[in-house]
């Protein structure tokens, strides 16, 4: 009875000691599953945060770097543009300067003209009541030849005028159109020559003309007076006719280089002229920069400054011009007017001498 206790009892114990060796081994295993678990685990977030910064990274450097290269474009853009419109603004103005003077010239070159031309037909009817009232003591063959001498002067001084009148080229009117539009004064002040050489040659045949019935009517008076006076009246056609041949070719050398588009006479007052144009201008630019308003037009806004700009340049151009033709004539005028009192002395002492 013993014996099978002692027996049962090892074998609680065996089976005991079994059963807790089981359990710890089972618990030792899921210890080892539990960390092996816990140790991927971390594996994997590291992973996912290392692939999750890298990509944030990247993003993030891409970002930077488009928005670096278009700061840079855009400044480099900006700069390259300002360089070629502070190009094409200079050009721009300077072709403007340029028109703007060519015009400005010519109509300096008509004032002056034409006030020239007015001082030099004054000035020989002057210098005839002279000569006429110096004769009003002399013999009837020194009168005669006086006569000759004032219808010399006379004739020259007609040259004179037609031979003022300005030649105005295409390139003048087209000048003019760019400054002026619809407006352009040149294209109602002149007139129209299909042959420029023509004029002068008119020109002559009338002084020669005049020279013809001077010289006539004195031989009628005095054989005498007719071999002194044919002899200056000689000497005057001789100048006449050599200037009028040198007008002649000057004007058939420009039509021939720059296409001779009209005549302007010295009688036709320009400035006038172009300081109506002028207000007519303003008022067109005026009514376009309202419109390029009310239409939000940037482009016609920009034609109107571009037209304003032109108009400004050459009322400078013009001004400077001006001044420039006023002393030019000045000078001019003093020194015909020198030379024509000298003529004058030489005539009235040679009439006395008769």
């Amino acid at each position: 009875m013993n014996d099978q206790k002692r027996i049962r009892r090892i074998i609680a114990v065996v089976v005991a000691g079994a059963a807790i060796s089981t359990t710890a081994q089972a618990q030792g295993l899921g210890g080892a599953l539990s960390g092996a678990q816990a140790q991927t685990q971390q594996r994997v977030q590291q992973q996912v945060q290392a692939q999750v910064q890298q990509r944030v990274q990247g993003q993030v450097q891409n970002q930077i770097q488009s928005q670096v290269q278009a700061q840079v474009q855009a400044q480099v853009q900006q700069r390259v543009q300002a360089q070629i419109a502070g190009n094409v603004t200079a050009r721009v103005n300077n072709q403007i300067e340029a028109t703007a003077r060519q015009a400005a010239r010519l109509a300096a070159r008509a004032q002056a003209t034409g006030k020239a031309a007015s001082s030099a037909a004054l000035s020989t009817a002057a210098n005839t009541n002279v000569d006429a009232n110096a004769s009003a003591n002399v013999n009837g063959n020194a009168r005669i030849g006086q006569n000759q001498i004032a219808a010399s002067n006379n004739t020259e001084a007609r040259v004179g005028v037609s031979a003022a009148a300005i030649q105005i080229t295409h390139g003048d009117v087209a000048v003019y159109d760019s400054i002026f539009g619809q407006f352009n004064p040149l294209r109602t002040a002149a007139v129209i020559k299909t042959n420029a050489q023509g004029h002068a040659h008119t020109a002559a045949g009338t002084a020669s003309h005049i020279a013809a019935a001077g010289q006539t009517s004195a031989d009628a008076a005095s054989s005498n007076a007719t071999a002194v006076g044919g002899n200056l009246l000689t000497s005057g056609e001789a100048a006449i006719a050599g200037q009028a041949s040198a007008s002649a070719q000057t004007q058939s050398h420009t039509s021939g280089e720059f296409g001779i588009a009209g005549i302007l006479d010295a009688n036709v007052d320009l400035s006038a002229m172009i300081a109506v144009a002028a207000r007519q201008r303003r008022a067109e630019i005026s009514q376009m920069r309202d419109q390029a308003i009310a239409s939000a037009n940037a482009e016609l806004m920009a034609h109107a400054d571009a037209m304003e700009t032109q108009l400004a340049a050459f009322a400078s151009a013009q001004q400077q011009a001006v001044a420039q033709a006023r002393g030019t004539a000045k000078a001019a005028a003093q020194s015909a007017a020198s030379t024509n009192a000298a003529v004058n002395a030489n005539a009235n002492g040679s009439a006395t001498v008769r």
